[in-house]
């Protein structure tokens, strides 16, 4: 009884180091994103297109990897402008690039749910003599269709804003130069007595 007690802590015993043996292994990708779920969505407008960028990211694993991206729902207004990406050890510039655009039929109110994911197909402790398991993160954000602004215009109207005020600002300044040089010369035109 005392042996088959001892056998059986035995077992519990490797089956712990085991796991922990496991634990320590352990290594993770990461997507970094500025819209999560429905806590922080994308607020855009029918007919608007916006890109968003996800923040590929390979904290642990010291070899560069390989991630493929896919839109898994909600690929109707949102596609990846590239699927495949090379990660380095801790890099942290890697961006992949989601392109969402709403149609302009698309109702005030109306909440879309994009899920995408990013899966590891290469890299890692490959032909290394250690177990490779791919590793996978899926992540989701609710865009909401909401009004047109009026408040903030669209960087075109900007661009064009700050266009049309240096021109103005060329014109004023011309203008002095030029009524500047003409009291001058009538200064210097009048006769000497």
């Amino acid at each position: 009884m005392k042996m088959k007690k001892n056998k059986i802590k035995g077992s519990f015993l490797i089956a712990g180091v085991l796991i922990v043996s496991m634990c320590l292994l352990v290594s993770a990708i990461g997507i970094g994103c500025q819209y999560s779920g429905s806590e922080m969505p994308l607020k855009i407008s029918p007919g608007e297109k916006k890109t968003v960028l996800l923040t590929l990211q390979n904290p642990d694993i010291t070899d560069e990897i390989t991630l493929e991206g896919e839109i898994l729902e909600g690929s109707e207004i949102a596609s990846l402008k590239k699927t495949s990406f090379n990660v380095a050890h801790k890099a942290t510039d890697v961006f992949a690039e989601m392109v969402v655009k709403i149609p302009k039929g698309a109702n005030i109110g109306q909440t879309y749910n994009v899920v995408y994911k990013f899966q590891q197909v290469s890299g890692g402790q490959e032909g290394k003599g250690m177990i490779s398991f791919g590793q996978s993160i899926t992540r989701n954000f609710d865009i909401n269709v909401v009004e047109p602004s009026e408040e903030t215009p669209s960087s075109l109207s900007i661009t064009w804003i700050i266009i049309g005020l240096i021109v103005i600002i060329l014109v004023i300044i011309v203008v002095l130069l030029i009524k500047g040089k003409s009291q001058e010369s009538s200064k210097s035109k009048k006769p000497v007595k």
